[in-house]
């Protein structure tokens, strides 16, 4: 399962794809966001929409983003 996870201040959105990913294999991931909603689709699977709580709507990313594996953040 990938998750797509974004706070546009108001509270955080979680899509999750319905498809599982496998190890050792590449995946087409398509991540969209416009104002408040958001879509998420993996390889050929079905499209997750969502929308972000409240109302801001201006996602403003002054920090460095990071795309790609998140190792375990349990520890963190």
């Amino acid at each position: 399962m990938t998750r797509c996870r974004y706070d546009l201040g108001s509270g955080a959105a979680v899509l999750r794809s319905r498809e599982a990913v496998r190890l050792n294999m590449v995946h087409k991931l398509t991540a969209r966001r416009f104002v408040k909603d958001a879509s998420l689709k993996l390889d050929g699977g079905a499209e997750v929409i969502g929308s972000s709580p409240g109302t801001l709507k201006a996602l403003n990313i002054n920090t460095p983003l990071y795309l790609g594996h998140v190792p375990n953040m349990g520890d963190a």
